[in-house]
């Protein structure tokens, strides 16, 4: 995981959830998106202070994401209730929103030169 409960909630400031055990599920199904779009390339031992921190705001985003959507599991059920109407009050949601990534997400890798996918280049030495 890239980022604990206490990051997201005290440093990111995001949405907080009462269920810690859901939060820090949450967490790690964020940090395993930013694993698949990064291809599985991230060694954080060779990053530097810079994209550390964009990666953990990219993680806090993707976090806050399944949080305001009602969990990871909520993102991830098909056919999910989109409107409701009781009398005069009316609620809609784009079904689509919740199951794609964040534009932050994706900005904060591509800041932090963690969405290259060339080739390595040997130099012999």
């Amino acid at each position: 995981m890239y980022i604990d409960a206490e990051y997201y909630l005290d440093e990111y400031e995001g949405t907080p959830m009462e269920d810690e055990k859901e939060l820090n599920r949450c967490i790690k199904r964020a940090s395993d998106v930013i694993d698949g779009e990064t291809n599985f390339s991230i060694d954080e031992d060779k990053l530097v202070d810079v994209q550390k921190n964009l990666l953990k705001k990219a993680t806090a985003i993707m976090t806050e994401h399944f949080v305001m959507n009602g969990g990871y599991m909520a993102t991830k059920q098909q056919g999910t209730m989109q409107s409701v109407n009781v009398g005069s009050f009316s609620y809609s949601m784009n079904a689509e929103a919740s199951t794609q990534i964040p534009n932050g997400v994706m900005q904060n890798l591509a800041y932090a030169g963690l969405l290259y996918r060339g080739i390595g280049a040997y130099h012999g030495h």
